[in-house]
């Protein structure tokens, strides 16, 4: 079974929704979520979120077009 972990690819945290409610999850680092569950590494999934810190900070993402992304 595979485990769908978002992270947020600008500090490194993840959510961790363990026990949590909806809306109350709250994000570690990395290595803190790893110590405290200690999931497989082939078991686990990450998908890149924006964590609400740096989103409060104003951390933009750019998503590169086609074109950008080729250099054009």
């Amino acid at each position: 079974m595979h485990v769908l972990i978002p992270l947020c690819c600008f500090c490194e945290k993840v959510r961790d929704d363990e026990g949590a409610e909806v809306g109350q999850e709250r994000w570690v680092h990395l290595k803190t979520y790893h110590a405290m569950h200690n999931p497989l590494l082939d078991e686990v999934w990450f998908s890149p979120t924006p964590c609400p810190d740096c989103k409060c900070r104003g951390v933009n993402v750019r998503v590169l077009d086609k074109e950008d992304s080729h250099g054009h």
